[in-house]
């Protein structure tokens, strides 16, 4: 039995990062109802494989603040990102928004 995943994290993330970039028009209201749905699946999800959220959260942010001390001051200082990935974003907006959107089928 192979228990490996078939939908890799990091594709998850991508799929987030186009999804937040197509909606930067959009009024903050309507955006928010959306990222609410989201937060809403992805706490169900977490509730089903017997996962405390929140601490998986903390968990993975002391750890991006543990790599970023492990870095120390030779590396440029910036913010630190509540997900390692929310840094990426700001970076890739541009180029993301810029790119066509060729929409995957929905693996929800």
């Amino acid at each position: 039995m192979n228990n490996a995943p078939t939908i890799a994290v990091d594709e998850v993330k991508a799929m987030l990062r186009r999804f937040t970039a197509e909606r930067q028009q959009w009024r903050p209201d309507a955006a928010a109802l959306e990222l609410g749905d989201l937060i809403l699946c992805l706490m169900q999800q977490a509730d089903r494989l017997g996962i405390d959220l929140v601490s998986a959260g903390e968990a993975q942010l002391q750890r991006a603040v543990t790599s970023v001390r492990a870095v120390g001051s030779a590396a440029p200082r910036r913010g630190l990102a509540l997900v390692r990935s929310c840094a990426a974003t700001a970076e890739t907006s541009a180029e993301t928004s810029a790119a066509p959107s060729v929409a995957p089928p929905e693996r929800h």
